[in-house]
């Protein structure tokens, strides 16, 4: 079976203010335009926690409105449940094919409550629901068995795993170990863009992409090498990638690189993240130009 790609989009806000919707609507475009899987609105690199209720609405909306019939999934994470409860309706109102959900928490939330939290969204929005393993966010570690009981769910149909780092073959052994605790019908999902090449090789099904969001063609490249089970071409992608993966380290996370990149290529404004949050700062104006640059090689390969 084919892996597929979902790209997760920026926010892109006007002076880290409000939401750039000319913006966004550009960058819906140009992920429908290059043939995307899906597309993911309001996850980690949509900034949700930083949004307001109105903010969120109306991003999921304008998403809707430029994307139809592609497989839009909605971020629904929110602090309460009752908020992510509200997240979510907004989600299946504006015609969402499934919503993603992090265990947020102020106080560090136990197992039995983040049980209950999927039981609860997978019982009220009748969507297919998406369990997001996001330690470094959200300070929650998932065990294989807690997988495995949140995949015994009804609703609950897939989980993005963490980044695994490692040789091949530990990332297989990982990845096997997983299914074998969830069972077959779970879709799982590698997020982490520069071990999406060794996950999905190892039996991940779906790459949860920062990357695509903004880079849709350069992403579809190295998953259509993926799927053709081409290593060599796999290789020399993941290699001629690594200054984008380098900008990733440098500027502290994939969002504020990608942010970056989104405003070298006059995509989005130079403070397109929600404050206090700020793209890569100017002294690592030559490391986005290589990142671009990479990009734009492999982007432009027929």
């Amino acid at each position: 079976m084919s892996k597929e790609l979902s790209a997760y989009l920026l926010t892109p806000m006007s002076d880290g203010r409000e939401v750039d919707e000319a913006a966004f609507r550009g960058l819906l475009q140009r992920v429908r335009e290059a043939g995307i899987d899906s597309v993911t609105v309001l996850g980690s690199t949509g900034s949700y926690a930083y949004l307001s209720m109105a903010q969120r609405q109306r991003v999921v909306h304008l998403a809707a409105e430029q994307l139809p019939g592609v497989p839009l999934q909605v971020g629904i994470s929110a602090m309460s449940l009752r908020e992510v409860l509200e997240h979510a309706r907004v989600a299946v109102e504006a015609g969402a094919t499934s919503v993603l959900v992090a265990p947020m928490g102020y106080q560090p939330l136990r197992e039995d409550e983040v049980i209950e939290l999927y039981r609860s969204v997978a019982g009220f929005c009748g969507l297919p629901v998406t369990v997001y393993d996001n330690p470094r966010t959200t300070h929650f570690q998932f065990t294989d068995a807690l997988y495995a009981e949140l995949a015994s769910l009804p609703g609950i149909a897939g989980i993005k795993i963490p980044p695994v780092p490692g040789a091949q073959t530990e990332v297989t052994a990982r990845i096997t170990g997983i299914r074998g605790a969830v069972g077959d019908e779970i879709t799982l999902g590698i997020s982490g863009d520069p071990h999406a090449a060794t996950g999905l090789v190892g039996g991940c099904q779906l790459w949860h992409s920062v990357l695509a969001g903004t880079e849709p063609v350069a992403a579809l490249k190295l998953l259509q090498a993926v799927n053709s089970a081409n290593q060599d071409l796999i290789h020399d992608l993941s290699a001629r990638l690594e200054p984008v993966w380098e900008l990733y380290a440098k500027a502290g996370s994939s969002v504020r690189a990608v942010a970056a990149i989104a405003h070298h290529r006059r995509l989005a404004s130079q403070y397109n993240l929600p404050l206090p949050l700020r793209p890569a700062g100017s002294n690592l104006r030559p490391v986005v130009e290589r990142a671009v640059a990479a990009l734009d090689e492999i982007s432009a390969e027929s």
